[in-house]
């Protein structure tokens, strides 16, 4: 959007025009202006999955902008070719910014998509020049020094969340080594895939060889080490994609990688799985049901790993993933029920109730029991009570209807002894009494 800046001082104050911000604007263009960026002329999104092809122009369709009151507003079409989205890079730091695709058949796309893209600016700028300048400010406690040569302000940093933290992280090691691509769960999570790996861990590539070398590193401010964060690094053997000045592993070379690992809790590849699948086919293939190309791209990465033992850990994985899964909580729900060996619910069935039709998010027809996963960032927005409101009113009409509600939060699913007490308590039999 067009905007005017003044500059005062130390702080940056940026205008965008009303009609801009409500009419035309998407959140990736508020964000540019938001930190006094310009964004270029859109370019098609290239493929870069062999495999699978964009779908032709099935439908006109016109992407949706929010309003201040929480409503959506119909928004200017960026450039695209068939329904892919539309790419646009920053003038200043040389990211890109992902244009939000059209929610087609009413789709809500997670909120870790919008969230955690490369295609996206970081949190907060990086800074490196003038380099003696941010080094004394460093020693002062005004900066911390992430990387050498690469800082944030102090104030930034310390109101930063962890996932904002491991996104700046990342932008520093970017513009310190921009030749090197990421791989593996940085990579996912660069382009908004969720991923339940440490944030202090990013993954690299360098050198020739496969064997993953690790090097730690401090993050310092006024001579005091506030975090260390390891970098993995280890070759690449696939062409990586290049999305602006970022390389980054391709999705299904990515997430095969994550799925291999030989660890006992696959609930973290199947995570990385759920969100990998739900990507392909909402930004490549454009649906919402689970289309077996993508599932068939990501096993094609799957048998290109050089360990058999690997291929099979990762193929057992894929099979128990789904793009049904709406969420990385639910996806944590599903695993840890499929891991404690109890009987599978239905995922996102549709339930019409009084002439309303509701999708919970798991179901136990048998039963008649729903199990809801309770998310925090639904409650995160301006309307906080409505929503709790609408989610009690719906919960009433389905136990009126002769359903069990029961509900789970992120704390209870990710503990595995919590939530086989409260699938016990809730009757859900195991698998092998069920197929009896």
């Amino acid at each position: 959007p067009r905007r005017i800046s003044e500059k005062s001082g130390r702080s940056d104050k940026v205008h965008v025009f009303a009609r801009d911000f409500v009419g035309t604007a998407g959140p990736f263009e508020w964000a540019l202006a938001s930190r006094g960026q310009t964004a270029h002329a859109p370019v098609s999104l290239p493929a870069t999955h062999p495999g699978l092809t964009p779908r032709p122009h099935a439908r006109p369709h016109t992407p949706a902008t929010r309003r201040g009151d929480g409503a959506s507003a119909p928004g200017r079409r960026p450039s695209q070719s068939g329904n892919w989205g539309a790419l646009c890079t920053c003038g200043r730091s040389g990211a890109a910014a992902l244009c939000r695709p059209a929610r087609r058949w009413g789709m809500a796309l997670s909120e870790q998509f919008q969230q955690h893209s490369v295609l996206s600016p970081s949190p907060f700028a990086v800074h490196s020049e003038p380099q003696r300048w941010w080094e004394r400010a460093c020693e002062r406690g005004d900066a911390v020094r992430l990387v050498r040569g690469r800082y944030v302000r102090a104030a930034d940093w310390k109101a930063a969340s962890p996932w904002q933290r491991r996104r700046c992280l990342i932008q520093a090691w970017h513009e310190a080594h921009p030749a090197a691509p990421f791989r593996g769960e940085t990579a996912l999570f660069l382009r908004g895939i969720p991923t339940l790996g440490s944030p202090a861990v990013l993954h690299t590539s360098g050198g020739a060889s496969s064997r993953c070398r690790r090097t730690q590193h401090r993050v310092i401010c006024a001579g005091r080490v506030l975090a260390t964060f390891t970098v993995h690094r280890r070759h690449l053997s696939s062409v990586p994609e290049e999305i602006g000045d970022w390389r980054l592993e391709t999705v299904a070379e990515a997430v095969a990688a994550v799925a291999a690992e030989p660890v006992a809790d696959q609930r973290a590849a199947i995570v990385a799985l759920d969100g990998s699948l739900r990507f392909l086919n909402v930004f490549v293939l454009g649906e919402r049901a689970q289309s077996p190309a993508s599932r068939r791209v990501i096993a094609q990465a799957i048998s290109r790993r050089s360990s058999r033992a690997a291929q099979e850990r990762a193929a057992g994985r894929l099979m128990n993933a789904s793009a049904l899964s709406e969420s990385a909580g639910e996806s944590l729900v599903r695993a840890g029920i499929a891991m404690l060996g109890f009987s599978p619910p239905v995922e996102q069935p549709e339930i019409a109730v009084a002439g309303r039709l509701f999708r919970p998010d798991f179901l136990w027809p048998s039963l008649r029991l729903i199990l809801e996963f309770d998310g925090e960032l639904k409650y995160r927005c301006a309307d906080e009570a409505s929503v709790r409101r609408n989610e009690k009113e719906r919960q009433q009409l389905l136990i009126q209807e002769g359903f069990a509600v029961h509900r789970i939060t992120w704390a209870q699913a990710d503990d595995l002894h919590r939530l086989r007490q409260i699938l016990h308590a809730a009757g859900v039999p195991s698998a092998a009494l069920s197929a009896i």
